[in-house]
């Protein structure tokens, strides 16, 4: 094994190469948005754009198990050997949380604790 994963065009071009510093598992492309998600052995979960560069990494302190894009492509879900499923936001997933977040409105008591007007 190479410890890479490599993109290629319908024309048999290659795009990117994806490195690892350990065997890779698994990529999943996201159709969507163009993200790929590669799981390694050494327990790391990596996110990339469609063009090789690296948008996210996680490591993990047990076996990842799977992981799976949501449709929206805003949130990635790694299940790993602890019985434990964890979500990430993509970056898309983080845009859309910000600009759609409840803003809550501070009591007058607040406002007079941190000295906002």
């Amino acid at each position: 094994m190479d410890k890479t994963a490599k993109i290629w065009s319908l024309d048999g071009d290659l795009i990117a190469t994806l490195p690892s510093n350990s065997p890779l598992l698994v990529a999943i492309f996201h159709p969507k948005n163009g993200q790929i998600l590669t799981i390694a052995s050494n327990n790391r979960a990596k996110l990339w754009t469609i063009d090789g560069d690296s948008i996210g990494v996680s490591d993990y302190n047990y076996k990842i198990y799977s992981a799976a894009f949501s449709p929206d492509g805003n949130m990635i879900l790694v299940a790993t050997s602890d019985k434990c499923a964890r979500v990430w936001l993509t970056s898309e997933g983080i845009y859309e949380w910000l600009r759609t977040a409840p803003i809550p409105e501070l009591s007058k008591l607040e406002k007079r604790q941190y000295r906002i007007q």
